[in-house]
């Protein structure tokens, strides 16, 4: 876990997730929103620490939009010193900045209510795509490539709110210039029903789906919405010999306010776990009932590796409630 008490230098590398063609098309199309790409940021500190971020940027965007967190890769990394947040507005990229009071708490000032820090760059300044000349040729991989663009982005143009905390800047900086990255990095895109997984090492780090739309979707009445589903590995299981038993994951799916967590070995046992607000683990609550999983999910289970040290050994029945106030957990439901 990285913090902001130690003044250093940084470095950051930016690596951007696949996005569909209909994504890749108002890109190239010039359009504001479509300029950032969605992927995972890595800041290295000069001594060596390093933490991963990552910035699902939506491929649904309007005049509403609300501004996208960047948020910690991986589980209990949550950042300590602040809550950094990206929004296209008036072909700008806006960064804003907001305490979470370590600094404050540590030097005995009150704790801020506001923002304190925000930057902009005009997404038509020089250097950037939009100004580019060129703009109207690819700048997206069709297969595979997935390799990190190493933070070159033109610097932030403005920070009308600058931090009162020097060290704490340096490193509020180094994100947003490191988001900035993504500006004029390239991804792969994916078709309709594509999926790619990203490895490293032999390590599962997630699975990427554009799900194409089922017809009876919208004439069932539930909520059809275009754009990647994904699945960031959190966690795994790991036998006696090192291999993957099984695999714990962040769901992240284009559909507004639906995310949750799935678990699997194999694709004919995972389960999906819609978020919860308190206690969300899904030790604390049942799975979605199968015929409940949003479609993109559904999609997105089909596509997913099966464990190598999967045993196939089929899972004890479990309950579909949970036990009552005061109850034993194992009391039998019966």
């Amino acid at each position: 876990m990285l913090d902001s008490f130690v003044p250093t230098a940084y470095r950051t590398e930016f690596t951007p997730w696949p996005v569909s063609e209909r994504y890749a098309t108002a890109r190239r199309a010039g359009t504001p929103d479509a300029q950032l790409l969605p992927g995972e940021l890595t800041v290295h500190r000069g001594d060596g620490a390093s933490m991963s971020y990552y910035l699902d940027w939506p491929e649904n965007f309007g005049p509403t939009d609300k501004p996208i967190a960047l948020r910690p890769r991986y589980k209990n990394s949550y950042p300590q010193d602040f809550v950094l947040t990206v929004q296209v507005r008036d072909a700008q990229l806006l960064f804003s900045v907001s305490s979470r009071s370590f600094w404050e708490q540590r030097d005995g000032r009150a704790v801020e209510r506001g923002l304190i820090a925000r930057g902009y760059l005009p997404l038509d300044a020089p250097g950037t795509p939009r100004r580019n000349e060129n703009r109207g040729k690819e700048n997206l991989r069709q297969k595979g490539d997935s390799s990190p663009a190493v933070s070159s982005a033109p610097p932030l143009l403005g920070w009308d709110i600058t931090d009162i905390y020097p060290a704490r800047m340096a490193l509020i900086r180094a994100l947003c210039e490191g988001l900035c990255a993504s500006l004029t990095a390239q991804a792969a895109v994916l078709a309709l029903g594509e999926s790619r997984v990203d490895e490293l090492g032999d390590r599962l780090r997630a699975v990427h789906l554009n799900p194409s739309e089922r017809p009876d979707e919208a004439e069932a009445g539930r909520e059809v919405s275009a754009g990647m589903v994904r699945a960031l590995i959190i966690e795994q299981d790991e036998s006696a010999g090192g291999e993957a038993q099984a695999y714990y994951a962040n769901v992240l799916s284009p559909v507004p306010n639906e995310f949750g967590n799935i678990v699997w070995s194999t694709r004919e046992d995972a389960e999906y776990f819609p978020y919860r607000p308190v206690r969300h683990k899904p030790i604390f609550h049942v799975p979605c009932p199968r015929e409940r999983v949003p479609f993109a999910v559904q999609a997105l289970v089909r596509h997913l590796p099966e464990a190598p040290a999967a045993t196939g050994r089929e899972a004890p029945p479990r309950s579909q409630t949970l036990p009552a106030p005061g109850e034993s957990p194992s009391a039998d439901p019966r």
